[in-house]
């Protein structure tokens, strides 16, 4: 993972730890929130042995596989913003 952080802090782009979590089964998986394209987000996951990636889109979570013959967006739900802790909303106003 130092490899990803050395990725992640050589490309000089907006980058916010986040921890993601399922509330009803409590499932949590910490992560980063990145300033990249798609193409770039799925190339990272590949090389880090992921099998997909989340991607914002204004206030539409998305997801993508990493596989480059399967990369393709889709909807996981309505508002991104609604699926924020009110902590996180009132600390990182945008």
């Amino acid at each position: 993972m130092r490899d990803l952080a050395s990725a992640r802090e050589a490309s000089g782009k907006w980058h916010h730890r986040v921890t993601a979590y399922s509330r009803p089964t409590g499932h949590s998986e910490a992560g980063w929130a990145v300033e990249i394209s798609l193409e770039e987000a799925c190339d990272l996951g590949l090389r880090y042995q992921q099998d997909a990636i989340y991607f914002i889109d204004g206030d539409i979570l998305l997801a993508s596989r990493c596989e480059p013959q399967q990369r393709e967006l889709f909807q996981i739900g309505a508002s991104f913003r609604d699926r924020l802790d009110d902590g996180f909303r009132t600390n990182n106003p945008s």
